[in-house]
This record gives structure tokens, C-alpha cells and sequence, in this order.
């Protein structure tokens, strides 16, 4: 079993590294940083713990993509994954109930629901496409959250859903440039409210 901790820097950059190199010390496998307007920006949050830790792994808890062009967030990850050797891991979603506010206060439209999905799901085939962790890093995983006991259409980027009903979850894995993507599948229910996926 793994143990993450869901962590934000809450004082100053000297209390947040002390506090992920504590993490890592006393052997939590992974830090997951939030996502909202009124905490630091997530990715410069992770590159922090990044430099100071070795082991700890890196996650976006989760990154709300209506916020943020797809070219965007292939450029953090592709950064983050450089920064971190490999231990950056992406979690997407479609944006938490208040997450619209943060759209207004960024001067960004709000999308509809269903353009939300599709966003996602188009910054998802695009992190997969231009985003590889360096050599050695091992696998990569991408899964969503789609409605159970439906038969969803798979796309370049996963599925073509989510559409209604509780959520199961889909998870692609792949070792290696050249390893097969058929998709493994992991029935386990999650929350029905953002479809997050995950890169790693």
C-alpha cells in the first residue's frame, strides 16, 4: 500500500521545502497539490518540492483544465517531468464547483459542461502525445473516470464520454516507446463530479 499527503505552502518556500523533505524523509510516497485561486500556483509549488526531494513523488490534486490551454499544461508537464526525473505525475479534471470564479477572476470564459469533457480529453491526447518522463522513468498511466455500465468509445485520448450514471475507471498503460497501448481496465467506482485522469 502508498501513502500520499495532500500538502499547499502555507508561510514562505523555506517552511514548504522543509516540510517536503519531512515527507519524504518519514516515508510518504507522493505530495498532492490542489488546484484554486487562493493558494500558490500549483506547478511552481511542485517544482519547489521538486529540487529538494529525490524519491517523493509529484501530483497535481487535480490540475482544473478549463483554466489552462492544452499547449499550457504539455509545457509544465514537459517541464516538471525534466525537473523532477521523471517523478511528476498529472492529475486532470474539469474543474471544481467553484472553480468558475477562479475562470472570472482570470478574465477566462466558463465552458459548458460538455466543452469542458472534451477539453479534457483533448489536453489528455496531448500530454500523451508530446509529454515522455526521461529514460528509465517506467510506466506511463492515463485513466478517466467514466459512467459505469455504459460502453464508452475509445479515442486517441482514452474514451469519448463521460456521459451519465456512476463513474468506473479506465487506466492505459504503457512501458517503453514501442509497448502496446491496449487499455487495462480497473472497475473501481470514484467520486461522479470532475472525471480526473491521471498521467504518470
Amino acid at each position: 500500500m502508498k501513502f500520499a499527503v495532500i500538502a499547499t505552502p502555507t508561510t514562505s518556500g523555506t517552511d514548504w521545502t522543509d516540510r517536503v523533505r519531512r515527507f519524504e524523509s518519514t516515508g510518504w510516497q507522493a505530495v498532492l497539490v490542489p488546484d484554486a485561486g487562493a493558494i500558490p500556483s500549483t506547478f511552481p509549488t511542485l517544482a519547489a518540492a521538486a529540487a529538494v526531494t529525490t524519491t517523493l513523488r509529484l501530483r497535481t490534486w487535480v490540475l482544473a483544465v478549463p483554466l489552462r490551454s492544452a499547449a499550457a499544461v504539455v509545457r509544465e508537464t514537459s517541464a516538471l517531468q525534466v525537473l523532477s526525473d521523471g517523478r511528476f505525475e498529472l492529475g486532470l479534471g474539469t474543474g471544481r464547483p467553484d472553480a468558475q470564479k477562479d475562470a472570472a477572476v482570470l478574465g477566462l470564459p466558463w465552458p459548458t459542461g460538455s466543452e469542458r469533457r472534451q477539453h479534457l480529453l483533448n489536453v489528455a491526447s496531448a500530454v500523451r502525445a508530446e509529454v515522455s518522463p526521461p529514460a528509465g522513468a517506467g510506466c506511463r498511466a492515463l485513466g478517466i473516470a467514466v459512467p459505469a455500465g455504459n460502453r464508452s468509445r475509445r479515442t486517441a485520448a482514452g474514451v469519448h464520454g463521460p456521459r451519465r450514471g456512476q463513474w468506473r475507471r479506465v487506466t492505459w498503460r504503457r512501458c517503453g516507446r514501442d509497448a502496446s497501448r491496449r487499455p487495462g481496465r480497473d472497475h473501481r467506482r470514484t467520486a461522479r463530479t470532475s472525471g480526473a485522469l491521471g498521467y504518470r
